[in-house]
């Protein structure tokens, strides 16, 4: 399913990038560079084209942004064709929701998939107003209910990806320090 705009004006990616650039928040267009990766929904199909040019023997998913319910998009990814080689996925839970609601969630996703590896959340923050930013306000890993959450997840043998800005390395080890022996990815 795609957007209404995609709908419209998917055919002219200059008209796509042009209305990007107005409606969306400068943060975002100067993430993005270009407004067809905003615009246009990136699917099992694009993947599959992608993978013919390479060697590709499996894939992880990744949240990616899924409006609703998170574990609807494990349960999406997870019906997908096999063909498509998923190994794993990575599903979003709001880690600052406390260790009840974050228990529950974890048990929706592996319920939903017996490929659900991880957990992302976005750490990033920034106090620059033109820098992309998510949910997460600073010291957010530092705080109770996400400290809480966060130890549940070795109960379930799961990874923790986050995104997070190069102003925030201290704070990705600070939380490394405090479980050793969780899985932490950070990327960006």
């Amino acid at each position: 399913e795609v957007t209404p705009l995609v709908r419209l004006f998917g055919c002219s990616p200059s008209l796509m990038d042009f209305l990007a650039r107005i409606l969306f928040p400068k943060a975002v267009v100067l993430f993005c560079v270009d407004g067809k990766y905003i615009l246009r929904p990136y699917m099992p199909e694009d993947y599959e084209e992608d993978c013919k040019k390479h060697r590709v023997e499996g894939m992880v998913h990744l949240d990616a942004g899924w409006q609703g319910n998170p574990v609807d998009e494990t349960k999406w990814v997870d019906g997908l064709p096999s063909k498509i080689m998923i190994r794993g996925i990575v599903g979003m839970v709001d880690m600052t929701k406390g260790p009840i609601v974050v228990d529950q969630v974890l048990q929706d996703h592996k319920q939903a998939s017996e490929r659900f590896v991880g957990v992302r959340f976005n750490l990033m923050w920034h106090k620059d107003k033109l820098v992309l930013k998510e949910k997460a306000k600073e010291g957010t890993s530092q705080s109770a209910p996400f400290r809480e959450s966060f130890g549940l997840l070795s109960k379930y043998n799961l990874t923790f990806e986050t995104y997070c800005y190069s102003t925030q390395v201290m704070e990705i080890l600070d939380l490394a320090l405090a479980f050793p022996e969780q899985k932490i990815l950070v990327d960006h």
